[in-house]
């Protein structure tokens, strides 16, 4: 079902963790589990003006309970949807909830010691201790015994499972927009960065990506960290003005 209707708009969509958060200490303050990480003022500054501009969406892995979290300090920007759980999760209100959360019964079966990360409604996720050798092999035994299809992504200390192949554009593309600008930083991003017309990333983000970003004539920031979320933002500004100019 579209969200929208009609002919698709444009918009600018921004990943966020590697991209525009960072764990250099900064004006704002994301606490996280595991480790705390920040967004700078300007970059939340340009966000806003960005988003004043062209419908402006968050495609991220993280969840709404997570996301929900960041956008309450971020009054002024105006965020126009939200892309979660790398694409499996949709919404236009960020406090919404959803009344179908899927069941992994794989979960039942890993041992005690894995947390689970709370907020999950389609993915799944846990933080490991660090005696775990392959964590990804003992949840593909798992799921084939309980007969369940998943994507395992293992992120030490943390491991996600998907029911399939991350694609942040599956989850845009029931907004009906198109990605006029995007910004990414990691595999997860790929799918976005290649169907936007300007792609943006920084120069700490994968090679897989930065080979992306440069077939397309995009922009890849030379700075890293918060230096390089407010160049890449004042770059989209710079082009969003050239396009309405």
């Amino acid at each position: 079902m579209d969200i929208r209707k009609g002919h698709p708009d444009k918009a600018v969509v921004v990943d966020l963790d590697g991209t525009l958060l960072h764990y250099e200490p900064e004006s704002y303050i994301i606490k996280g589990r595991s480790r705390d990480c920040y967004l700078s003022g300007k970059t939340v500054e340009l966000l806003a003006e960005i988003s004043q501009r062209l419908p402006t969406f968050i495609a991220t892995g993280r969840n709404a309970f997570s996301v929900e979290k960041i956008t309450n300090q971020l009054t002024k920007v105006h965020f126009a949807g939200f892309v979660l759980e790398n694409g499996f999760i949709v919404k236009t209100d960020i406090s919404s909830t959803n009344q179908h959360k899927r069941k992994w019964r794989f979960a039942d079966k890993v041992p005690v010691d894995w947390e689970p990360i709370l907020g999950y409604e389609s993915s799944v996720g846990f933080i490991l201790p660090n005696r775990y050798e392959n964590p990804a092999a003992l949840v593909q035994q798992l799921l084939k015994e309980t007969q369940e299809n998943g994507y395992v992504c293992h992120q030490h200390p943390k491991i996600f499972i998907y029911p399939q192949m991350p694609d942040k554009m599956l989850g845009l593309a029931q907004f009906n927009v198109e990605p006029y600008i995007s910004l990414g930083n990691d595999l997860n991003d790929m799918q976005l960065l290649q169907k936007s017309t300007h792609s943006v990333t920084l120069s700490t983000a994968c090679p897989e990506i930065q080979e992306i970003v440069k077939g397309k004539n995009g922009y890849c920031s030379p700075f890293t960290a918060h230096a390089a979320a407010e160049d890449m933002l004042r770059w989209a500004y710079a082009k969003l003005a050239d396009h309405h100019s």
